[in-house]
């Protein structure tokens, strides 16, 4: 519409050079377009991609806390069979050593039971434990206490060795 109301060869000028910023413009905005094009076709593929890792780690989180829930349950009935053998080992103790056992252990935050030390420390206190009372450990005759912590004494499994049976002597 323009075009037909030109007048001079000053409005044409005008108008041409009018057109021309327009398609600068046009061609700007198109490469513009373009760019945006392109880089959302990228960045479509790294959200593929990164869904495609979220599904793995969220396989891998759905995989463990099966784990996690099988090992506590696991654990649950565990100390659920061992308490039920510790109240059925406890019923055969003498009541007042059981009462002591229990005092002990709520008093020692847990740790009512200690083994003496290569060195004839207690494991609990680390004080000295008198050698009558190692020898009495030795013999395991009696419940023995340590003088200082009052914490129950024993020997670790490993020093305990079985004595054997002598072989009666060969007479020649």
């Amino acid at each position: 519409m323009r075009m037909q109301r030109i007048r001079n060869e000053k409005e044409l000028g005008a108008l041409r050079r009018e057109v021309e910023l327009s398609r600068e413009v046009s061609t700007q905005l198109e490469e513009q377009l373009l760019k945006l094009l392109e880089d959302g076709e990228g960045k479509i593929v790294e959200l593929k991609a990164l869904e495609d890792d979220l599904g793995g780690a969220e396989q891998q989180l759905a995989e463990r806390e099966r784990q996690h829930s099988e090992r506590s349950e696991a654990l649950a009935a565990d100390l659920e069979r061992l308490g039920a053998e510790r109240t059925r080992l406890a019923a055969d103790l003498d009541e007042p050593l059981r009462k002591r056992y229990d005092l002990i252990f709520d008093r020692k935050g847990g740790l009512a039971v200690v083994e003496v030390r290569k060195d004839g420390n207690c494991g609990g206190c680390r004080m000295r434990v008198p050698p009558q009372l190692i020898t009495q450990i030795h013999r395991n005759t009696d419940v023995v206490f340590c003088p200082a912590c009052q914490r129950i004494l024993c020997f670790p499994s490993s020093d305990l060795v079985p004595r054997a049976k002598e072989a009666p002597k060969a007479e020649a």
